[in-house]
């Protein structure tokens, strides 16, 4: 004969509680892993542009001011707004040519270290030389969470 015959189990309530809290911290788990509640990714930096002027016909200056923390320029994209038109944005570098759509871009790193310093700015042109009319808005986005960081307004 089996000898678990007579013994009793565990009661339909236990095994109905047990159930109900294990499937609770199941669900608990995933929603933490799928919100990303344990993430620690640190917030953009606040600061602004300082002055946009314009230097000739075909190009303007924006020039950088201060800015929460150290930010490296590679942490950070610009795009060129003209009369409500934008371009994608493209990837900030240290130094160098970059292409924002019908722009040239020359970023001038005045510290030459690589992050964003008050009087760094950037030189913007049409690539195909010819004048710039219009109202221009130049945004400064954060790489991490696309947040925009800094705009300046400029008429030409």
């Amino acid at each position: 004969m089996n000898k678990w015959m007579g013994r009793s189990g565990v009661s339909p309530v236990i095994a109905t509680i047990l159930l109900v809290a294990i499937t609770v911290v199941l669900s608990s788990v995933v929603y933490v892993m799928v919100t990303e509640l344990g993430s620690n990714s640190p917030p953009p930096p606040s600061g602004g542009f300082g002055i946009a002027e314009k230097v000739s016909n075909d190009t303007m200056r924006v020039s950088f001011g201060s800015f929460s923390k150290d930010t490296d320029l590679t942490d950070c994209k610009v795009t060129i707004e003209h009369d409500g038109a934008t371009p994608a944005a493209v990837a900030m570098a240290p130094s160098g040519n970059i292409t924002v759509g019908p722009y040239n871009m020359m970023v001038t790193d005045l510290g030459g270290d690589g992050r964003i310093s008050p009087g760094d700015h950037l030189t913007i042109s049409n690539t195909n030389g010819g004048a710039m009319n219009g109202k221009y808005i130049v945004y400064l986005i954060w790489t991490q969470d696309g947040s925009v960081m800094a705009s300046a307004s400029l008429n030409m």
